[in-house]
Formats: structure tokens, sequence, C-alpha cells
């Protein structure tokens, strides 16, 4: 198999399995808010804690992968310059 292709196969693999975890996260979320019946009550079952809580946690996780890229361009450069 050609590489682009196996690489191209691995990338649609990858964000299928994202996709449904993604899924899977989203569905007691999902199951909750299906207990509202009206706008009100859906407003009033948001956590404002939790709410914070999850956009710090994404926050972290942006900061770590963009870290963790950086960290691995540095070495590549390293190794490279080594040759």
């Amino acid at each position: 198999m050609n590489k682009n292709v196996r690489a191209y196969v691995e990338r649609v693999q990858k964000s299928a399995r994202l996709t449904v975890v993604g899924g899977l996260i989203a569905c007691p979320m999902l199951a909750h808010a299906a207990g509202a019946t009206s706008v009100a009550e859906l407003w009033a079952s948001i956590n404002f804690l939790d709410v914070t809580a999850a956009i710090f946690g994404i926050g972290a996780l942006v900061i770590g992968v963009d870290l963790a890229q950086l960290g691995y361009l540095k070495v590549r450069r390293l190794v490279k310059g080594a040759h």
C-alpha cells in the first residue's frame, strides 16, 4: 500500500475514533437536557461552575498540546542538526 494512502487511512480511522468517543461523552449531557421542557428549565439546569471548569480544562489541554508540539519540533531540529 502506498505511504500516502496508508497515512490517509490512519487519519480517517483516528478521526472516526475521536468522533465515537466524543459522542459517547456527550450522551449523558444530552440525556440530562432531554428532561427540560422549556428554555427556562434548560437555562436553570446549567451549572456555571461546571461550565467554567470545562472551559479551563479545554484551555489546559490546548496549552499542553501546544507545548508538546513545540517540544517535538525543538527535538526534531536538534536531531536534524546532529547529522
